[in-house]
């Protein structure tokens, strides 16, 4: 089966660079492991969207958008993906 495509949606890009910018100030290598997880969560939701929750949006838009939860050692980071 092939990958679905995967498009980070303006809030969630917005979230990722302010977590980003955040860690990068405190520790660039935290920062460069925590943004791995970002990409590896989504790969994940590329090859098995179904296992994603949907927002409840996907019932004004003629798209899918599914939710990426996922934590690290201390933090939860929540983003909303298009996937087509």
């Amino acid at each position: 089966m092939t990958p679905y495509r995967v498009v980070t949606l303006g809030r969630a890009q917005q979230d990722v660079d302010a977590i980003l910018a955040w860690l990068v100030s405190r520790s660039p290598a935290g920062a460069e492991r925590w943004l791995a997880a970002v990409e590896d969560a989504k790969a994940k939701l590329a090859k098995d969207p179904l296992s994603y929750p949907r927002v409840a949006e996907n019932l004004r838009v003629a798209f899918e958008v599914r939710d990426i939860f996922f934590t690290t050692r201390r933090d939860a980071f929540i983003g909303q993906y298009l996937l087509s």
